[in-house]
């Protein structure tokens, strides 16, 4: 893993190589599992945030996704969430080294994680989560069949290029959005866009 430190506008965090080529062996053997069996469900089954507009709710993101808690009695048997526990259990290597007062002696008590699917004309407006830490992991096939997808903090003009096996975190009260997504459409259909792990941490500072 490559870390990398921010600390203004705000603090965040974006990671290189996440992990290693064993782990997403099995981070890919349940992505193609819950894609190819179509698990993925509609924004509106995974709490997308949304404005209402004449008394209806207009969705803020445009994707398929699913909370692994959904699929899971047992979250051990996801290698999504075993594999993302690294992201957790290394405080020292990821979060303590921070220079910030927000990174530092945090304590994590709760994972939510949720995958993520992005395909031709997908989108996450301006949004912010309901959580206190939000971890976004990007992977795709290779080479890439997309274009956009990327990340930007909307209030500081800040936009993250998505790359595969590559994570960013950040507080989760910082407005973001997800650029639209375009592909070709002999690439539509087979798992070749943008796949997001994001896992949202709970945690308490002591």
């Amino acid at each position: 893993m490559k870390i990398t430190n921010y600390e203004n506008p705000f603090p965040y965090i974006t990671i290189e190589n996440t992990f290693k080529v064993d782990e997403l062996n099995l981070i890919w053997d349940e992505i193609k599992f819950l894609y190819y069996s179509k698990k993925f469900n509609p924004p509106e089954k995974t709490g997308s945030a949304y404005d209402t507009v004449n008394g209806e709710k207009v969705y803020k993101k445009n994707n398929s996704g699913l909370w692994i808690s959904d699929i899971y009695k047992e979250f051990d048997f996801s290698n999504i969430y075993q594999t993302g526990k690294k992201l957790i259990l290394n405080k020292e290597e990821i979060y303590y080294n921070h220079p910030s007062w927000f990174f530092k002696n945090i304590f994590f008590n709760q994972d939510n994680t949720l995958v993520s699917y992005y395909e031709d004309g997908n989108y996450y407006h301006p949004h912010t989560d309901s959580a206190f830490l939000t971890c976004l992991t990007w992977f795709y096939k290779q080479p890439k069949k997309f274009e956009g997808g990327n990340l930007t903090f909307t209030d500081y003009n800040i936009t993250i290029e998505v790359s595969n096996n590559c994570t960013v975190i950040f507080p989760s009260n910082i407005k973001h959005e997800v650029s639209k997504i375009s592909m070709k459409p002999e690439h539509l259909g087979d798992l070749n866009g943008r796949i997001c792990v994001t896992q949202f941490f709970g945690l308490s500072i002591y």
